[in-house]
């Protein structure tokens, strides 16, 4: 699932500078794009990891 995810990410990211894009009407996203989505990113693994943590102490596994 892991491995699904990251490729469709990849495809996502090659898609609006392949040579399709321009039939499909994408262009290239702007360079401050970038480091705005990784910042989004890292915010939204770092908030669902404390949320799983929080969970596992109120929720016994196994």
């Amino acid at each position: 699932m892991l491995a699904t995810t990251i490729g469709l990410c990849l495809v996502g990211v090659w898609l609006p500078c392949s040579l399709i894009a321009a039939f499909l009407g994408m262009q290239p996203l702007p360079a401050a794009y970038w480091p705005l989505l990784a910042a989004i990113l890292l915010g939204y693994a770092g908030a669902a990891f404390a949320a799983r943590r929080l969970l596992a102490r109120w929720v016994p596994v196994g």
